[in-house]
This record gives C-alpha cells, structure tokens and sequence, in this order.
C-alpha cells in the first residue's frame, strides 16, 4: 500500500504552506462499512497497482480473503451503510457482491452489481442505500464478498452468507448453542475463527456452571479432509453441548484439554476424534451427568486405518 495522494488538480498552484496543509488533510481516513459488519474497521484501504481507478475495481479489497467477521443475510431489500470520513470526486459509490465463495473478484461484472449511491461534497457523512441481495446458493456454507468502493480508489468489504429461509429451516437444532455474539463481544481467536468460516462450523460459547468452564478439543486442518460441513457442524453443536470447544489448528495430533489442564490425545478424521472425545467425556464424573441433558450418540465410527 502506498500514502494517499490528494486529487490530481489540487496542489499546482497553491503556496507551501497551504499545500502542506493540503496534505495533512488528505492524509486522514476515507470510508468504511458500518453495516454489513466489514472485514476491519480500517477505512483507508486502496492500491495504486492501476486495479482501482475511476469506474474500474474489479479484485482489491485490502485484506485478505477468509479474515474477519461474517455476516448472515437473507435475500430480499438490505440498507448498506458506511461512513465517509473524507469524500472525493465524483462523490459516488458502487456495492457490488462476488458471488463465488472466498475470493475477491468479478465485482466489476454487471451481473455483481447491487446499486451505485450519489453522495454529497460535504468533508465526511454517515450515508446509506438500499440494495436487493439476490438468492445465491453458493454463498450459504461459505462466506461471499460484499465490497463498497468510491469510484476513487478506496474500498471496504464485508464476509457475508447468504441464507434462503427454507436453508434456515432445516438447520440442525442449536442445543446449547447461545445467539451469535454482539459486535462488541470480545474477538474470536483465530483457530476457532478458521473453524468457523472455512468449514461452516458453529462458534460455541457455553461455559459449564460453577468453577469448571470448558473443555477444548484442537483439531487438525487435514482431519476435515474426509469430513463434510455439515457432518462437522453436527459434531460441533454436540460436543458444544458437553461444554468442548472446537478448535482446528495446523498441528499433527489431536488433544482435548479438560477442567484440570490434563489433556488426552486423539488421532483419526474429525467424526473420530469427536466421538472419541464424546465418549470419553461422557465417561468422566462431571461429563456423565452433562452428556445426559445432550443428544444421544450415535454408533461408533470405524477406527482409522
């Protein structure tokens, strides 16, 4: 990333001094999504590599693709709203929606445009406009990319999924699963974050009562390999009802770690390494009586080659 340059007629005649205060105004931030929630709340994002320039933004969104929060929306009319906090001719923006799962392109394509907003020259302004998000199948398990750019060169993007209600329906029932958090809950750690939005697994919050808080289960990135989504969220959802969190992370070996620190180790694909951890817990003396308020389980995997 490069430092932000003023507008190509602003400073060819103006004495030094009010050049340098040109510059220190130009210098301060631009725009940023309020909502959908974006990627990061860092509002002066952009590139001078020639792919944002004029009506032209086809594959920038400053951060990398798959990071920051997600946003759950259904299809039908959704008011985007961002913050200006310097504006720039021609005083207008584009939200366009990529419609194949993590990546950051096409939002040039017609067919990816939601709207274009006419704004105002005043300095900076809370502004909105009203899109319609389209159905699209291929944004429910894995997140899309929602980008507002300025027809100048700055950007914001937003991870959203996209739910038809008859999806929603026949979602498997949360047991012990709590709302998702507010914006202002404290920030996911990254392994579960990774579990979360690339393999469509429940964030779990549920701390058992009393002094105990929970058990964590760390998981192996290549143990998802035989695993599908929803096999994973399932599991997922019943370990989060035994008070296990579920972490993927880049190790060789599975572990949980339980109420005392002590860990057990665990080898085999997700489906066998949950169960086992299941089933060990519900062996335990405070995991029997949790296991009894959870969803039966089921028959034993096959044990790993």
């Amino acid at each position: 990333r490069s430092h932000c340059r003023a507008p190509r007629r602003a400073a060819q005649q103006l004495p030094p001094l009010a050049m340098l205060l040109a510059a220190s105004l130009f210098a301060t931030t631009h725009v940023v999504l309020q909502s959908p929630t974006p990627r990061t709340d860092n509002d002066y994002l952009y590139t001078f590599d020639g792919s944002c320039d004029g009506a032209q933004c086809d594959s920038f969104c400053g951060d990398a693709v798959g990071t920051g929060p997600v946003t759950t929306l259904t299809p039908g009319p959704l008011t985007v709203r961002w913050r200006v906090a310097q504006s720039h001719p021609p005083y207008k923006f584009r939200i366009s929606l990529n419609r194949v799962p993590l990546t950051d392109d096409n939002f040039d394509d017609p067919a990816n445009l939601l709207g274009v907003h006419t704004g105002t020259q005043e300095y900076a302004y809370d502004t909105s406009h009203e899109v319609i998000i389209p159905e699209t199948p291929a944004c429910e398990h894995q997140p899309c990319t929602l980008q507002l750019y300025d027809l100048y060169y700055f950007v914001s993007c937003a991870n959203v999924r996209i739910i038809t209600p008859s999806s929603a329906s026949v979602a498997p029932p949360p047991s012990r699963l709590p709302p998702p958090p507010p914006v202002s809950s404290p920030p996911v750690g990254p392994r579960r974050l990774a579990a979360a939005v690339l393999h469509n697994v429940p964030l779990c919050s549920s701390d058992r009562p009393g002094s105990a808080s929970h058990r964590t289960l760390v998981i192996p990135v290549d143990a998802m390999a035989a695993t599908t989504d929803a096999d994973a969220a399932v599991w997922t959802e019943r370990l989060c009802c035994v008070f296990t969190w579920v972490e993927l992370a880049a190790v060789s070996a599975s572990h949980m770690t339980n109420y005392d620190s002590s860990t057990i180790a665990y080898s085999g694909t997700f489906q066998q390494i949950a169960a086992a951890a299941y089933r060990d817990i519900c062996n335990m003396p405070m995991g029997e009586s949790d296991c009894a308020g959870c969803p039966a389980l089921p028959p034993s995997p096959p044990s790993p080659p």
